[in-house]
């Protein structure tokens, strides 16, 4: 606890420190499974029975998993959205229900990213265990990882980077 007479402007820039500090550890916990180096395999039907496959291509790809009933992820998904008009993004929905019941989900907030419905076990292979959980992949390798509530801009920073690397 802090002490009542310290300075409130020292005050407040203890508790920010101890903030971010709780979160970091936070964020840690959370991607402590999510995979790294060489990305699994990512292929089947999106949930509108097109083909896909993730390729081993120069330019990275935003891999999201995410769920219908997942709150974080509906502070997170519109940021993807918009990535996704100028970016390759696929999104993996996890134990969301059927592809009619994702499609009408996508249609009902303007969604336009590619989505692969997973009963639990693309997930369970990549390591996303906390939602939503992440990935950008070039090449077929891992570049960046993050899970819980993410930024569009720190989503495109994470791309831009990712493009060097």
């Amino acid at each position: 606890m802090i002490k009542k007479n310290v300075n409130p402007w020292r005050r407040r820039v203890i508790e920010l420190g101890l903030l971010a500090i709780a979160m970091f550890l936070i964020s840690t916990y959370m991607q402590r499974h999510m995979i790294s180096g060489a990305a699994p395999e990512l292929s089947g039907q999106t949930s509108l029975h097109a083909p896909f496959i993730l390729q081993s291509d120069p330019e990275p790809t935003l891999i999201y998993f995410w769920g219908t009933w997942c709150p974080a992820c509906r502070m997170t998904s519109p940021a993807v959205n918009d990535l996704s008009k100028d970016n390759a993004v696929v999104s993996v929905a996890v134990s969301s229900g059927s592809n009619d019941d994702i499609n009408q989900f996508m249609l009902s907030h303007d969604y336009q990213f590619a989505v692969i419905n997973d009963d639990g076990e693309l997930s369970k292979r990549w390591g996303a265990h906390a939602l939503p959980a992440i990935y950008i992949v070039k090449q077929g390798e891992v570049q960046w990882v993050t899970s819980g509530v993410t930024s569009g801009w720190g989503l495109k920073v994470r791309m831009w980077l990712s493009q060097w690397l």
